[in-house]
């Protein structure tokens, strides 16, 4: 249970963060304030104590315990069209005044309890400590851990997603963070964005419009949340580019010699592997499945040459007939059963 002693104690912590600016791929930088290792304790006890207190029960919001960045792009693997945007200064948009008032109504509602035991003057200074605790510079620090739910339980207080579900119809909308997806069969028309664009200033935020998107599924695989999602296959996939890009770490985790390295590119390499399962259910990709295959041959000492082609090989007898080839194959890319 949390504490209000706790929260006192941890109150001259409030203010420790460390910047860190991190270039964006179409310019400019993205500000992260990390919290310090007691903060960010007494920040978590926070985000579970909410955790407990409040039930999340949109279905289409993304990004809250079970609901993943894949469960929001696989909600719109079978749409033909999207439209995208996000919301300007999500985090920002935030402050410490909209925080009481939201904390207030939420303890009102689900802490009855707690109003019982609590005289309303202790109640209101357990509130301004999660504020305080939870704030930097009157604004949620985007690195918090508690940033994403109070972020979400400020959108569920205002109604947004319900007001773009009206505003949509009949098309499907999710969130993940301060990112929407909306997807149907047919494009929005100019009087369903009007609409969409007017519940979100109604509710107190603003659409970014550089990252406004439309995209026909049929015409190309768009990006969302960092996977592409394939409208006429109706099913999601990473990106060709990170695919390569993992290819070559675990090819020359294969090829490595040094023990540390080796045991580095494992524990990365295994959750990567493990990421992939719900985005490939039934197998891996097989620019990912050869070389996984032949780094796990590596593992148990097998040894591998490198051919003119620059593929890698496990060295094998060459009285092997085609046939037992295209098993070997077939089991580098099945890798049995899928791990």
């Amino acid at each position: 249970m949390l504490k209000i002693e706790e929260l006192r104690n941890a109150l001259k912590y409030a203010k420790d963060y460390q910047e860190i600016r991190i270039p964006k791929k179409r310019g400019g930088w993205r500000t992260i304030m990390i919290p310090s290792p007691e903060l960010k304790k007494v920040q978590r006890k926070i985000l579970r104590f909410l955790q407990r207190m409040y039930i999340l029960h949109d279905s289409s919001v993304f990004g809250l315990r079970s609901g993943s960045y894949i469960k929001h792009a696989k909600f719109h693997a079978d749409s033909r069209w999207l439209f995208t945007f996000d919301l300007k200064d999500a985090f920002p948009s935030v402050g410490k005044q909209r925080l009481r008032i939201l904390l207030r109504k939420t303890f009102r509602e689900s802490l009855i309890p707690l109003k019982q035991e609590w005289p309303d003057d202790r109640i209101e200074e357990f509130i301004c400590l999660i504020t305080e605790l939870t704030t930097y510079n009157d604004t949620l620090p985007q690195g918090a851990p508690t940033s994403p739910l109070l972020f979400f339980l400020v959108i569920e207080e205002s109604r947004l997603i319900t007001k773009l579900f009206y505003a949509s119809q009949p098309m499907k909308i999710s969130c993940y963070v301060d990112g929407f997806v909306i997807s149907g069969s047919r494009p929005p028309s100019v009087r369903t964005k009007k609409a969409i664009f007017k519940c979100l200033e109604g509710s107190g935020f603003e659409a970014n419009f550089k990252k406004t998107r439309q995209f026909d599924c049929h015409q190309g695989a768009p990006l969302v949340v960092g996977l592409r999602i394939n409208g006429t296959e109706k099913r999601i996939s990473l990106p060709k580019r990170t695919i390569m890009a993992w290819r070559g770490i675990i090819h020359r985790a294969a090829m490595t010699t040094d023990p540390c390295e080796k045991t580095d590119l494992f524990l990365k390499i295994q959750g990567f592997i493990s990421s992939l399962k719900p985005i490939y259910p039934e197998k891996l990709p097989p620019q990912i499945a050869k070389p996984y295959f032949l780094f796990l041959q590596s593992l148990k000492g097998i040894p591998i040459e490198k051919t003119k082609s620059s593929v890698t090989k496990p060295l094998t007898e060459g009285n092997k007939s085609s046939q037992e080839k295209t098993q070997a194959k077939q089991k580098q890319t099945c890798l049995i059963d899928w791990l």
